[in-house]
């Protein structure tokens, strides 16, 4: 029996209160797991087209300070926030954004 360990395959994420991660896109399947605290994702569907216009990286250029939940930038936009035990399954090229509501640690673990 092997066992394979790929590099880079899970992260354990710690962080305070008010944490945000700007509006992009992951290049891999993403099953999130929050472990302690709230984070509410926004999440913009890859049909997003106009989203890759003028993009760096994998990052949308969308200023960080813009408040997504109340000035949505596409029709088929959510938000949804995990709580302690929940998961979120993030299909590669799904566009999101991340703020932690309280002290929080997560897993994300990819294919």
């Amino acid at each position: 029996m092997k066992t394979w360990t790929l590099k880079g395959a899970v992260a354990l994420w710690f962080g305070p209160a008010g944490t945000f991660t700007p509006l992009h896109h992951d290049t891999c399947q993403i099953m999130f797991v929050q472990i302690v605290g709230r984070k509410t994702f926004t999440l913009i569907p890859p049909h997003a087209q106009g989203l890759f216009d003028h993009a760096t990286n994998m990052y949308a250029n969308v200023s960080p300070t813009r408040d997504l939940e109340r000035e949505p930038l596409h029709p088929h936009q959510l938000s949804l926030t995990l709580e302690p035990g929940e998961a979120l399954f993030l299909p590669v090229g799904w566009w999101h954004a991340v703020r932690a509501h309280d002290l929080s640690i997560s897993l994300a673990m990819t294919h």
